[in-house]
């Protein structure tokens, strides 16, 4: 099933499903689900398709970006980590939890760190808090730090947030 997800062919993954391919089958190795290649590599519509037949929108899997032992994502974390917009934008729409607790690093530290604005305002937006972080180090923290205006003007515009001030 990873070369219909790599390309985002739906009509072949469908045709997959009805022979009997499962939408939550593990990879060899890295223990991959579909729907978590499909949100690597940018595939929207894949992404909808499994988890309409499914697909575990909060299966952690090991990330292709492991450091330190801590390497178990959910497929919107790997999204971020990929810098893939569109695919973290469906898995919210489909219901991804944006706090992502169980992930080893949190959705909205991700999109800091990796100075994705667009991302960073969907996640603050849906409600990530960026005040939770990763041993010490949080969103909002990381934003002043690397001077990223308009995370910390959006961080400090949301009245959860304002208390801080």
């Amino acid at each position: 099933m990873e070369r219909p997800l790599q390309s985002g062919n739906v009509d072949v993954a469908r045709m997959l499903i009805e022979w009997g391919a499962e939408a939550d089958s593990r990879r060899p190795g890295d223990d991959a689900t579909p729907l978590f290649l499909a949100s690597r590599h940018g595939r929207p519509g894949m992404i909808a398709f499994l988890f309409s037949h499914g697909a575990d929108i909060e299966a952690l899997c090991k990330t292709a970006d492991r450091r330190e032992g801590h390497d178990t994502v959910t497929p919107l974390v790997e999204a971020v980590m990929s810098d893939q917009a569109a695919s973290a934008a469906r898995l919210i729409a489909l219901g991804a939890d944006v706090k992502a607790e169980k992930s080893w690093m949190p959705p909205l530290l991700t999109a800091t760190l990796r100075s994705n604005a667009t991302i960073t305002r969907m996640l603050l937006d849906e409600g990530a808090d960026p005040r939770v972080g990763v041993g010490g180090m949080t969103p909002l923290g990381l934003a002043v730090m690397t001077r990223q205006v308009r995370p910390i003007r959006k961080c400090f515009t949301r009245p959860s947030v304002s208390t801080f001030i």
